[in-house]
C-alpha cells in the first residue's frame, strides 16, 4: 500500500489547525506479521492555539490507543480474528475524552474540540472511524464515492430531504458541528467498513478541502492523475491547490492511499487462525513496556 499526504494553512487562515498522521506498522513473531495502515486527519476548532492542541492530541492518542489494544486487545476470543471495528471505535472514544478532560482542566482551552476520520487497514479490509465532518472517499473504477457520514447541521438536513448538496455548500449554518471531540464527555463514533480492491484510492479530507472542491471536481482531478501516471503526493499537491484556488477559506489537509494487488489477501483475515506463535498473546502483551515501541515495525 502506498500513501502521501499533505496540509496547508488556506488562504485566510493565520495558522494551521489541521493535524494528520500516517504510517504502516506490523506486529508479530518469527516470519510471520500482520501489517496495519493507520490514517488519521484531525481538523481542531477551538481559536487561538485551542485547535491545534485539540488536533494534535487527538492523533497523538489514537495512535497509541490503536498500539495498545491491538496488543492487549487485539483478539476476539469468541470469534477467533481481530475486530478493527472495535479497536478504531475506541481509539476516537479515548481522543475525545483526553481532549474533553484538558479542556475542562484549563480554562484556555474552554470548548475546543475537533473533527476526526480514521482508517486503518488490514489484510484488503479498511474500517473507517468518523467524528465530525472531516470526510472519507473512495475511487474505484473512475468513481468516487463519499464513505462517511458529515455530522453537521446541514449534513443532516441534506439526509432528510430538506436541502441538496449544492443548497448545503452555501447555506449560511454549514460550519455548525453536531458531533466533535472533545465536545462532550462521550461521543458518538460512526464506523464503516470497505472491502479493498487493486486499484482503489482512499482519500481522508478536512472541510478545508471538501467545502471548496465538489466531488465532482475531486473526481475528475484524481482519475485525470492516476491516468497521467502522476505519483500520489503530486496528486495531494493538485488537490491541496484546487482548495485554495476556489479560495482557500480554511486549512486543508489531505491523505492519499493507493491499494495495490500485493495488498489483497489470498486468504481473508476473519479466516486465519491466529496463535501464539504469530501475534502476541496477551500474556506476553502485557509485560511489553509500551512507551518503547522498538518492537513496532514502522514503515514510512
Amino acid at each position: 500500500m502506498r500513501f502521501a499526504n499533505l496540509t496547508d494553512v488556506g488562504r485566510e487562515r493565520e495558522h494551521n489547525e489541521d493535524n494528520l498522521l500516517s504510517t504502516f506498522f506490523s506486529f508479530g513473531h518469527g516470519s510471520r506479521r500482520i501489517g496495519f495502515g493507520l490514517h488519521v486527519v484531525a481538523d481542531g476548532m477551538g481559536g487561538a492555539a485551542a485547535g491545534e492542541v485539540a488536533s494534535s492530541i487527538t492523533v497523538e492518542t489514537i495512535i497509541r490507543n490503536v498500539f495498545e489494544n491491538l496488543l492487549r486487545t487485539h483478539m476476539d476470543s469468541n470469534q477467533g480474528y481481530l475486530n478493527l471495528g472495535k479497536v478504531v471505535r475506541a481509539a476516537l472514544e479515548e481522543a475525545n475524552q483526553m481532549v474533553w478532560k484538558l479542556a475542562r482542566e484549563n480554562t484556555q482551552y474552554l470548548g475546543m474540540g475537533a473533527t476526526c476520520t480514521t482508517i486503518l487497514t488490514c489484510q484488503g479490509r479498511a474500517f473507517i472511524g468518523q467524528v465530525g465532518d472531516s470526510r472519507a472517499y473512495m475511487l474505484r473504477g473512475g468513481e468516487l464515492r463519499q464513505i462517511t457520514r458529515d455530522h453537521s447541521f446541514v449534513g443532516e438536513m441534506v439526509r432528510d430531504g430538506r436541502l441538496t448538496e449544492e443548497q448545503a455548500r452555501v447555506h449560511p449554518r454549514k460550519n455548525i458541528i453536531t458531533r466533535a471531540i472533545g465536545s462532550r464527555y462521550a461521543v458518538q463514533v460512526d464506523v464503516f467498513f470497505e472491502e479493498l480492491r487493486p486499484g482503489d484510492m482512499l482519500l481522508a479530507c478536512s472541510d478545508g478541502l471538501s467545502g471548496m472542491v465538489t466531488d465532482p471536481e475531486m473526481r475528475t482531478l484524481l482519475s485525470q492523475g492516476i491516468g497521467k501516471r502522476r505519483e500520489l503526493s503530486r496528486l495531494c499537491e493538485d488537490l491541496v491547490q484546487k482548495a485554495n484556488s476556489a479560495g482557500g477559506t480554511d486549512n486543508i489537509t489531505v491523505t492519499l492511499v493507493w491499494v495495490d494487488q500485493e495488498d489483497i489477501p489470498a486468504r481473508p483475515l476473519d479466516q486465519i487462525a491466529f496463535s501464539p506463535d504469530s501475534v502476541l498473546t496477551w500474556d506476553e502483551a502485557s509485560r511489553l513496556d509500551l512507551e518503547d515501541w522498538s518492537f513496532i515495525r514502522v514503515e514510512a
